[in-house]
């Protein structure tokens, strides 16, 4: 299902692993929060709010013991991590087997 189809303020499990629980709810039309939680300790470990459109999209919350992040393909610095927060171009790739996350930023970011 793409996100454009799904109905909105209903959530729906992505993915329900032993390494990973994935939940996405379409908050409005042009807005998607997706949820990764540990599913050991329910923790929230990824919390991204994504635009179906494809624009400012960000990451919300990361937990850094719980993935290695990567951005542009090298390890992110400190800094980096500190930017993530504030861009809202960008892509993801979240491998959660391998506790990854890939970031590529787009031109023009915040």
């Amino acid at each position: 299902m793409q996100s454009s189809e799904m109905p909105i303020n209903q959530p729906i499990v992505v993915t329900n692993t032993d390494y990973i629980y994935v939940v996405a709810t379409r908050t409005d039309a042009s807005n998607v929060l997706v949820v990764y939680r540990n599913p050991k300790t329910w923790d929230i470990v990824l919390d991204l709010q994504l635009n179906v459109e494809g624009t400012n999209s960000r990451i919300a919350f990361l937990d850094r013991v719980f993935w290695s992040v990567i951005v542009e393909g090298r390890p992110a610095t400190e800094r980096d991590l500190e930017d993530l927060g504030r861009k809202t171009s960008m892509n993801f790739n979240v491998q959660p087997q391998q506790r990854e996350i890939h970031v590529s930023l787009t031109k023009g970011t915040n």
